[in-house]
Order: C-alpha cells, then sequence, then structure tokens
C-alpha cells in the first residue's frame, strides 16, 4: 500500500473518530452532527475502496485465489451436511 494512500485512509478514520468521540456523551446529536457523520463516513469508504481495489487488483496478478464472498453460507441443499435432516410438517 501507498504511504500516501495509507495516511489519507487513516486521516479520514481519525476525522470520523473525533466526530464520534464528540458526539459520544451527548444526550441528542444535532443535525449538523449526524450531516458531519455521513459526510465522514462516506470519504472513509471512498477512500478506503480504492485501497481495497488495489490489494484484491495485486492479489489477483499474484495468482492468489479470489475472495469467497459465501464463506460461511450455505444454501439449500447443496453441499455435504449429512446431519441435516428435512421434514415434512402439517398446520393444525
Amino acid at each position: 500500500m501507498d504511504a500516501n494512500e495509507k495516511s489519507t485512509v487513516q486521516a479520514d478514520i481519525d476525522a470520523l473518530k473525533e466526530i464520534v468521540d464528540r458526539t459520544a456523551n451527548q444526550d441528542s446529536i444535532s443535525e449538523s452532527d449526524v450531516e458531519a457523520l455521513k459526510a465522514g463516513k462516506e470519504k472513509l469508504m471512498n477512500s478506503a475502496q480504492s485501497v481495497f481495489a488495489k490489494m484484491y487488483q495485486q492479489n489477483q496478478q499474484a495468482g492468489g485465489p479470489a475472495p469467497d464472498m459465501n464463506a460461511g453460507q450455505t444454501s439449500g441443499n447443496s453441499g455435504n451436511n449429512d446431519d441435516v435432516v428435512d421434514g415434512d410438517y402439517r398446520e393444525v
């Protein structure tokens, strides 16, 4: 990761933390604070997205496997779930 990109993402994180810390002990958050949180989140997502895209691209160029976006999820009867039993039911 480029040092400039890392510092940009870290600055976005720090700015968002500052807003969260400032508003954490308030009973209600003002509309301007809500907008600042939304803007900070969006800015962080954009700066982090470019870093994630480069990491993914480098992984692909190195011949690494593509990330499994469905890791840990099962769908229907696929897979070897021998302990799964389908059952019938009736409404009473």
